[in-house]
């Protein structure tokens, strides 16, 4: 994969990451609350109810397994793109591609944030993704 293509799916995984994260809660959340019902349901002794409630144990847990496993995964290409970033040795460079592949902010932005014309921004970053490219290839 190209410097450029690790740069842009850096934000995708981050924003994946954030997603994955939410789902987590929302799986152990909704996991106590059947577990509370299993509980409650046991000193009915209602076995239909405990078993609809333990398939949905199992499910819960099986889709918390593949939300880990993506996590992991997502986390190394994060891992991988930012190990490579901070090799970057220009520190204009770094902070261009920093802003605008890292942090998100909009190119125009960017070059305010820098007080650099655009010019000089893209110059920076197309001179930043390349040494960014040797690194992340090495």
């Amino acid at each position: 994969m190209k410097g450029r293509e690790a740069l842009k799916q850096y934000r995708k995984v981050a924003k994946e990451i954030y997603y994955l994260n939410l789902r987590r809660e929302e799986m152990r959340g909704r996991l106590a609350t059947v577990s509370a019902f299993n509980a409650s349901e046991s000193q009915r002794n209602d076995d239909i109810s405990i078993k609809i409630q333990q398939a949905k144990l199992d499910e819960y847990a099986q889709l918390g397994v593949e939300i880990d496993k993506r996590l992991v995964k997502s986390s190394e290409i994060q891992k991988k793109v930012l190990s490579a970033l901070y090799l970057v040795s220009n520190p204009d460079h770094f902070r261009a591609l920093e802003l605008v592949y890292i942090k998100g902010v909009p190119a125009e932005r960017a070059a305010d944030m820098l007080a650099v014309g655009r010019a000089t921004l893209y110059r920076w970053i197309r001179d930043g993704i390349r040494e960014f490219d040797e690194v992340y290839r090495g």
